[in-house]
């Protein structure tokens, strides 16, 4: 082998991976979690993002993949479908937050019931700081490894069947 093809193909090599690691750090991430006939997805469009840059397109999907071609499912007011970060978020807490009541909504066998990622959370004392966080529609985090999750929290049937709690966590990384 001559030392300028031992070269051409070392170059190549070296341009595979490097293409292969810059598509990897842009893979949209995904993680399932099945509970019975129930799946829950969180996905989002990468893994990593700049500091500062908004981190959108954060989705939930909740599945039926059962015998029925559809079910019914009681759950809070507006979506089963809720988001949380395990890690403190400037020292606040994050995690679903649902008004009670009791809504229904009928899951049809195969189509997801799909929610954007949405902030949720409260404080138990005055916080501009908390309160400017929460009405930002944009979720900006600081430099960090973070386990955001979905959580879908309903009951079959009416409120007050038989109750499901499915929570699925995918990491992001700010850097």
């Amino acid at each position: 082998m001559t030392r300028s093809f031992a070269a051409a193909v070392g170059l190549v090599i070296v341009a595979s991976v490097a293409v292969v690691a810059a598509k990897a750090s842009f893979a949209s991430p995904a993680s399932s979690v099945a509970d019975g006939p129930y799946v829950l997805e969180i996905t989002a469009p990468r893994t990593i993002f700049a500091i500062g840059e908004p981190i959108t397109g954060i989705t939930a999907a909740l599945t039926y993949h059962g015998s029925e071609a559809s079910v019914r499912i009681g759950h809070a007011h507006l979506t089963p479908l809720g988001f949380g970060i395990q890690e403190p978020v400037n020292g606040w807490n994050l995690s679903p937050a649902w008004l009670q009541s009791c809504e229904m909504s009928d899951l049809a066998r195969g189509v997801p019931l799909t929610n954007p990622f949405g902030k949720s959370g409260g404080s138990l004392r005055p916080d501009p700081a908390f309160t400017a966080f929460m009405e930002d529609p944009v979720l900006r985090l600081p430099p960090g490894t973070w386990h955001v999750y979905a959580e879908a929290s309903f009951d079959e049937g009416n409120c007050g069947g038989t109750s499901h709690d499915i929570k699925a966590t995918i990491t992001i990384v700010v850097q």
